[in-house]
């Protein structure tokens, strides 16, 4: 195969590199800036791998987590701080945010020149469970004039907010009600 392969979340791998390629247990292959797949090989010889964030503070390991292609991260991340998001790393591409213990969130940068004419988000709730009372998002959200719905108590017993970032992403913070 010529040029650069996929490798899966975004990632690229220089032509001939596989991370399932024999390699020493937890090897860690970089695949872009700042983001890299991690082979681990467990005692009873099973393989797997994992993403793994390669910020500016450690390796973070990431087992379920979102990229969000955002016009200006430098606002979004001012957004998602404010609502109470934990900033865990940043490398000019990629910036890295954790909400609680149940989602992490990559904020990517739209490369220079480059023009996104569709609705980002549109028909897609991101959902996070909240240890934080949803009526306080929901100030924070609004001192930053951002849409929201809600808060709402669920037929399935749930409370929900739903806020819109400066992207047009919606977020869905549930918590029991």
């Amino acid at each position: 195969m010529a040029g650069p392969q996929p490798a899966g979340c975004g990632g690229v791998m220089p032509r001939g590199a596989s991370v399932m390629s024999p390699a020493p247990p937890n090897q860690v292959v970089t695949v872009g800036t700042g983001f890299a797949w991690a082979r681990r090989t467990t005692d009873d010889g099973i393989t797997a791998r994992l993403g793994i964030w390669r910020g500016a503070m450690s390796a973070v390991p990431l087992k379920n987590f979102l990229k969000l292609l955002v016009l200006d991260q430098k606002a979004s991340a001012t957004f998602y701080e404010t609502l109470g998001f934990t900033r865990v790393g940043a490398d000019g591409t990629f910036l890295h945010l954790r909400w609680q213990d149940s989602g992490d969130v990559l904020l990517v940068a739209t490369p220079t020149g480059v023009h996104i004419d569709a609705k980002r988000g549109y028909g897609v709730l991101i959902c996070f469970t909240s240890e934080t009372d949803v009526d306080v998002l929901a100030e924070r959200a609004k001192s930053m004039n951002a849409p929201t719905q809600g808060p709402e108590v669920q037929p399935w017993h749930t409370r929900d907010l739903i806020v819109t970032d400066p992207d047009g992403y919606r977020l869905n913070f549930v918590q029991p009600a």
